[in-house]
């Protein structure tokens, strides 16, 4: 056992060597009564939560006096801005946590967070494509690249390490990681990938990046098919001219937010704790090739994990869809899921449509969850809000800004709990007891579709709405088809073998080291099916023919589907007869995930009607009736299966022989 440490790898937690589920709720202390944090904090512990998330306002822990700056962490002007005392508190009954500094939080407080005087510094803005700045609330953001302001968050992060991080990181505290930004570095990870950042400082970095890249302008001119003499004549008029450029342009995005990432949580090293980048989930069809291009890291330095704000997937198959995407892409935690927001719909009134959500990402191999929030609190002091003609004039939902703080979170702003609790209750009794099961649990699915993020980079660059890879998605949750998706970069041709079927999505340009792993992959013949393009170029803009020259040899390109959905459709119904897991009822949506002897079976209805769904499970058969807009979680071990977990505890469950 690693006594004494903290790690975040394969998007899971261990804490002293033991791998944990990360079960946590998001507690604004900022927004509460100091004399109700500890009644609060009981009930949460009673709960069987014993992990808290929470922002640390840069605005409400700093003040501009006669010019001077003063940071206080003690209640000395607020009662509610004293974090060593919530800090001690967390101590007493043994919560972990961890802490969100920012520098921008949103969390619908005044700035995001931000205070006054850093605002009015009058650093140099971000800037659109089209020109415009990129504001919040009708404010100015600070350009991340400018570093005046990068010395303001380093002294902002100084803060937090001697007056919390000094006596309260694990070991010595109770503080197991921490989220740097929010969403990204302005709830901006979902953006398109060229909405951000055209000013100077934007481009004087891209051109830089460039440089590094291809050394010569000449290099840069012959692949870019361009007639520059030297790099600093790059604008953005004459910027996106080949595809070649949206996959440079998509590349220095990752590294554009990364760095951030990276060099804002370097003060942080030395505690040896992770560092989390909560992702907002891309919003539509559209913004996934961005999102995809965009968001990864390859130095092992940072932890993902998403958010889910995209609305209630009970009532929209497109939600549904988003949420089954990017819970399969990776198997991270989900950071924040709406536990009583009710400007996303009066549905957040009950906890099932939060339950529903968790069903879907639990599914797929999530590796946490968090209720936000798991309070409602009602003493925001005034420094924190807005004022009402900012809200009318700014706010897209002036509902975000009225009344309680997430009125109908489990634990209501009087402390008081409902059945909201109770079901709360219930599903983290289920995650505790079979934790570690869970976190070993893996899908065995028969197909694998496997991408390239140039790709997307390109579609994303060319602003397409469509996105192949989510129709394909699409079609596979309609037909109750369980699938991996897999980066082609990190794909190992051995590896493949598992796999029933495998759709390969290409582009026209690709790396060609990635067409060479494609051209390996196709030697398994009759599994592989080509989607998209053909690739015609790889990153040197030489024109490549391996994968054209595939089919021409074979003499007929019935592997290769192009954009034909109809028969990406056909070959999932014949693969789901090759299945040894066949869900029969297509409006329950049903994975199978196995550890060791045990199964566990997730079951979801997406339809408003009370559902039969029958399975077979290799020589056994499966039947149970599932409520409308209802879930339910089988434990399978040794032929006994147990209904561990359900919207309705009545639920009918047959497991045996076929009569």
């Amino acid at each position: 056992m690693k006594e004494n440490k903290i790690e975040f790898y394969g998007g899971k937690l261990y804490i002293n060597g033991e791998k944990v589920f990360l079960l946590s709720g998001d507690y604004p202390y900022y927004r509460d009564s100091k004399d109700v944090w500890e009644e609060k904090l009981i009930k949460i512990k009673e709960l069987g939560v014993n992990m808290l998330t929470f922002y640390i306002p840069w605005i409400h822990h700093s003040k501009e006096i006669n010019g001077e700056v003063k940071y206080f962490f003690h209640g000395e002007f607020y009662d509610n801005s004293n974090l060593v005392y919530f800090m001690d508190l967390l101590k007493k009954h043994n919560i972990y946590c961890i802490i969100k500094p920012g520098p921008f939080i949103h969390a619908e407080v005044k700035n995001g967070g931000f205070p006054d005087f850093i605002l009015n510094m009058d650093f140099p803005p971000l800037i659109k494509e089209d020109g415009s700045t990129i504001n919040y609330m009708g404010k100015r953001l600070p350009n991340p690249l400018n570093l005046s302001f990068q010395k303001e968050v380093q002294v902002w992060f100084e803060q937090i390490c001697i007056n919390i991080l000094d006596d309260y990181a694990f070991p010595k505290g109770n503080i197991i990681a921490i989220q740097i930004g929010n969403e990204g570095i302005y709830c901006n990870a979902n953006n398109h990938i060229r909405d951000f950042d055209y000013s100077t400082l934007g481009l004087e970095n891209y051109i830089d990046y460039l440089k590094n890249l291809y050394v010569d302008i000449d290099n840069y001119n012959v692949l870019h098919s361009k007639n520059l003499k030297s790099f600093d004549e790059l604008e953005s008029e004459n910027m996106y001219q080949c595809d070649l450029d949206y996959i440079d342009w998509g590349k220095w995005s990752n590294v554009y937010m990364n760095r951030f990432y990276h060099d804002s949580s370097f003060i942080f090293k030395s505690y040896k704790l992770p560092i989390l980048i909560g992702l907002n989930s891309p919003a539509s069809e559209g913004l996934l090739s961005s999102w995809l291009a965009r968001n990864y890291d390859e130095t092992g330095r940072i932890n993902f994990g998403f958010t889910n704000f995209l609305g209630n997937a009970v009532n929209s198959f497109e939600v549904f869809v988003q949420l089954i995407l990017v819970s399969t892409l990776n198997q991270w935690p989900n950071l924040e899921d709406n536990w009583g927001h009710m400007w996303e719909g009066n549905e957040y009134r009950y906890a099932k449509t939060s339950l529903y959500h968790a069903m879907i990402m639990l599914s797929r191999g999530a590796t946490g969850y968090d209720t936000y929030n798991i309070c409602a609190t009602d003493h925001t002091e005034a420094h924190l809000l807005y004022e009402q003609f900012e809200i009318d004039s700014y706010a897209g939902n002036p509902e975000v800004y009225k009344g309680i703080y997430c009125a109908e979170a489990p634990i209501l702003a009087d402390a008081e709990t409902g059945d909201k609790y109770r079901d709360l209750f219930k599903f983290v009794t289920f995650i505790k007891e079979y934790e570690q099961e869970l976190l070993e649990a893996e899908r065995t699915p028969d197909l694998a579709i496997c991408y390239c993020k140039d790709t997307f980079a390109i579609q994303a660059g060319q602003k397409s709405a469509i996105n192949l890879l989510y129709q394909i998605v699409e079609s596979c949750i309609s037909s109750n088809t369980d699938f991996d998706i897999l980066d082609l970069e990190n794909v190992k041709k051995e590896e493949m073998q598992k796999y029933k079927m495998i759709f390969v999505y290409t582009g026209k340009c690709m790396p060609w080291s990635t067409q060479k792993t494609i051209k390996d992959l196709l030697t398994y013949e009759e599994l592989v099916y080509i989607v998209g393009d053909l690739p015609a170029i790889d990153e040197y803009s030489r024109e490549t023919t391996c994968i054209k020259n595939y089919f021409r040899n074979r003499g007929n390109y019935n592997h290769y589907i192009s954009n034909d959905l109809l028969k990406v459709k056909r070959l999932l119904s014949l693969l789901k007869e090759q299945s040894e897991f066949i869900p029969q009822n297509d409006e329950v949506y049903t994975v199978l995930r196995r550890v060791g002897k045990v199964k566990f079976i997730f079951m979801i209805n997406r339809s408003n009607e009370e559902q039969v769904n029958e399975c077979r499970i290799e020589n056994k058969y499966l039947k149970c009736k599932i409520e409308e807009k209802g879930f339910l979680i089988l434990r399978i071990e040794n032929d006994i299966v147990s209904q561990v977990y359900s919207s309705n505890d009545n639920t009918e469950v047959y497991f045996g022989m076929e009569s």
